[in-house]
């Protein structure tokens, strides 16, 4: 759900009117801080953990990604069978740098290709005769313009047109308009996969990064993060979000029902937690009172 369509649909009136979506208490980064606090519980395993290619430099030195928050594993690409993928590599961290435990060599002399035609999910190289599928599965390395350093992994090519041949992607660069024009393809890489940091939302449009069963805590940490401390009601609205937050972790981190450790209670509160929706009285319809 959008940012703005959640908003208008989890709180009251009220609470909206108080503040924009872009002021330094606006809703955008209000909504950071909150989600980037549930990162730290731990909330976030299934929607941040990323694969990319990395070559290897100097035989043993990968460079770490700017959004890594956790290493996880290093493993060979399926660039002909995705049994491949079963070969594991040892690695340790040193000097703010991925270290192999045993040595990788990249590609000494990878042939370099002119860059157009840029889309989200393509792009055209300037090589005349190659085949269909030549490329599958290889990695593209941008070498110069604003995509400079980012690594692609290429999902399919056309047959060459005589002049140049379509490149199609894994996963999307985005929408931005790429001024890159240089690169090199390159098959010896190694795939890495990791826990990326959760980098923020910068516009009321954007997708809330965070799947359904949270969005009725994130629209309860809303509601307390716009509130001021000195309002009578902040402390019953406080408690209520940090019980939502112990149901949450005791479901996540404890799923065996007879193991976990029961959460506080509440006075006047108890059962009304995990009923319907308009037993809030935070939570509005998206109409106006």
């Amino acid at each position: 759900m959008q940012l703005n369509d959640f908003i208008q649909a989890y709180l009251t009136s009220s609470a909206r009117l108080e503040r924009d979506f872009t002021g330094a208490r606006g809703w955008i980064n209000l909504t950071n801080l909150v989600l980037k606090r549930y990162e730290s519980y731990g909330w976030f395993s299934l929607d941040r953990r990323k694969e990319v290619g990395v070559e290897v430099n100097n035989s043993y030195w990968i460079t770490i990604p700017s959004d890594m928050r956790q290493a996880e594993q290093i493993f060979c690409p399926p660039l002909s069978h995705y049994s491949q993928s079963d070969r594991k590599f040892q690695y340790e961290i040193v000097n703010g740098k991925i270290k192999m435990k045993t040595p990788f060599d990249k590609k000494a002399d990878p042939e370099t290709f002119v860059l157009s035609g840029w889309s989200a999910d393509s792009v055209l190289i300037s090589d005349v005769d190659a085949e269909e599928s030549e490329y599958k599965d290889w990695l593209l390395v941008v070498t110069d313009g604003n995509l400079s350093g980012k690594n692609i992994l290429i999902a399919d090519n056309q047959e060459s047109s005589g002049v140049e041949t379509e490149l199609s992607f894994y996963h999307s660069v985005g929408s931005l308009a790429a001024t890159s024009a240089a690169g090199y393809m390159t098959d010896q890489y190694l795939m890495f996969r990791y826990m990326a940091k959760f980098t923020g939302m910068t516009s009321h449009t954007e997708e809330i990064p965070i799947n359904d069963t949270f969005e009725y805590v994130l629209a309860q940490s809303l509601l307390v993060e716009s509130m001021s401390k000195s309002d009578k009601s902040f402390k019953i609205q406080w408690d209520l979000e940090q019980k939502m937050i112990d149901d949450i972790n005791c479901e996540l981190f404890t799923p065996d029902e007879g193991t976990r450790i029961r959460p506080r209670k509440l006075p006047g509160l108890d059962g009304s937690i995990n009923t319907r929706p308009d037993d809030f009285e935070y939570i509005g319809d998206g109409e106006d009172e």
